[in-house]
């Protein structure tokens, strides 16, 4: 996963947003915690997409509804939208037991989706679905 560029304009913005880069600007965005491996996704040699690892939002601020942590490639994209149940916490070694969901769209768009709105860690474990129908 590339670090966010750290720019007034957010790599993810519409029309093209670029594939696997931390989202955000320069003022607020998704990096990857010390504590844990940033996170990275492939496909593995029976064709099954993983996502594992950690991304944090180092300023704190409420997080409202689904917030985009980054977009996947084309070819790494699922048919339809995938939703995992994951792990947050509002800071380090204070996991919370409600957790939150990731959402992985056909546009490429993984989303977190908290419980909560302070939780500003991200740790994925493994997720993994198949990009064919």
């Amino acid at each position: 996963m590339a670090e966010n560029p750290n720019t007034a304009t957010d790599p993810c913005a519409d029309p093209a947003p670029q594939s696997g880069v931390y989202c955000g600007t320069s003022t607020r965005s998704w990096e990857a915690p010390s504590f844990y491996p940033s996170i990275a996704f492939w496909r593995d040699r029976l064709g099954a997409v993983h996502i594992r690892g950690a991304a944090q939002l180092p300023i704190s601020g409420v997080i409202n509804g689904g917030e985009v942590l980054f977009y996947l490639p084309e070819g790494v994209r699922p048919t339809g939208v995938q939703v995992f149940a994951i792990v947050t916490a509002s800071s380090v070694g204070q996991p919370d037991p409600a957790g939150a969901l990731l959402e992985v769209g056909p546009s490429g768009a993984v989303v977190y989706a908290p419980t909560t709105s302070t939780n500003q860690q991200v740790i994925v474990g493994d997720v993994e679905f198949r990009t064919d129908p």
